[in-house]
């Protein structure tokens, strides 16, 4: 069963492999759709120096959220690290408000959460498999996390 205990576990066994090599330097965690949502997650459970988080599903609670808890908003004000996020415009399983309901509960916290839309893509935008795939907003998106990541990665 996927629940929140179970997937930080799972993800801090990784962590703590990687922080073990000698290959390896500081370490982030990038996640599209659920995977946004377990990034932003485990951002508040895990050592990461960064997270970016893609149109991250079921982060605010309502009707239409499957996830039991915690929701992102339970979360967001203990992240370990900055967070850039992206979503689309025309999404409509993530409202926009969801997404201010998640900064306002960030700013209580060290960290906010950076916020970056993209007016004309929709849910998916980086998925070139899908039909909402939208080639301007995924590669506007990809340098700005790139940059974010190059920064925060650094220290």
């Amino acid at each position: 069963k996927l629940t929140f205990d179970n997937v930080t576990a799972d993800v801090q066994r990784v962590f703590d492999w990687l922080k073990a090599r000698p290959d390896v330097g500081q370490i982030g965690v990038v996640g599209f759709c659920m995977g946004g949502r377990l990034a932003f997650l485990t951002a508040s459970a895990v050592d990461f120096k960064a997270a970016g988080v893609f149109y991250g599903g079921g982060l605010v609670p309502g009707p239409g959220n499957p996830y039991p808890p915690p929701s992102g908003l339970d979360v967001a004000s203990r992240l370990k690290c900055p967070v850039i996020s992206f979503w689309g415009g025309q999404d409509k399983h993530i409202p926009r408000e969801h997404v201010r309901q998640l900064e306002e509960a960030a700013d209580q916290g060290p960290y906010p959460l950076e916020v970056h839309w993209y007016e004309q893509a929709d849910h998916g935008f980086c998925c070139d498999d899908r039909a909402s795939y939208h080639a301007d907003a995924c590669r506007d998106a990809w340098a700005k996390l790139i940059a974010f990541l190059k920064t925060q990665l650094a220290t």
